[in-house]
């Protein structure tokens, strides 16, 4: 094994457990989403993702603990300017626990097209996409935090948002 990376929304169960995993290298990949019940069924209420996030961060570092907002839904009541809000919430909570904050915008599929359609999620053109990346580029800049995309087409490191990688050879390598 030369790396494992742990993708979840929710891993307090494991908090107590990451002693087993000392022999291992390992990061987790932790998406925190402003989004609700209707959206997100069975994550915990906000707070108590939250603290998760500050006491894994504090356990293993914040380089060690990838925050993802991801993906970014839109709808009228979810607009651009509900996620600056958003994310400059949560960036207030957790830039003392994370070095950054990896952006996707949700892809379109064919067989999400029923629940986006119950929902009103919209897709994002390139124009919305670049209106929102200013936006959380300004926030992120606020409170120091590195701010990258993953698996993205869109170009916005004129606006200084990399590309990163999903994987990080970088934190494999560590």
């Amino acid at each position: 094994v030369d790396c494992i990376v742990f993708w979840t929304k929710n891993p307090a169960n494991m908090l107590p457990r990451l002693d087993l995993l000392e022999n291992y290298p390992y990061y987790f990949q932790f998406t925190l989403n402003p989004y609700d019940q209707e959206l997100e069924p069975g994550v915990p209420p906000k707070p108590e993702v939250i603290d998760t996030f500050k006491r894994l961060s504090d356990k293993l570092g914040q380089d060690r603990v990838i925050w993802r907002y991801d993906p970014i839904l839109v709808n009228e009541r979810m607009d651009l300017s509900w996620h600056g809000q958003s994310f400059a919430m949560l960036a207030g909570k957790l830039h003392d626990y994370a070095a950054g904050c990896v952006i996707s915008f949700v892809d379109y599929y064919k067989k999400l097209d029923k629940s986006f359609k119950a929902k009103d999620i919209a897709e994002l053109d390139r124009k919305k996409m670049r209106e929102l990346a200013v936006r959380l580029s300004a926030i992120a800049k606020e409170y120091g935090l590195k701010l990258e995309t993953c698996a993205e087409e869109i170009d916005l490191s004129d606006m200084g948002i990399g590309h990163g990688r999903c994987i990080d050879p970088e934190l494999i390598g560590n």
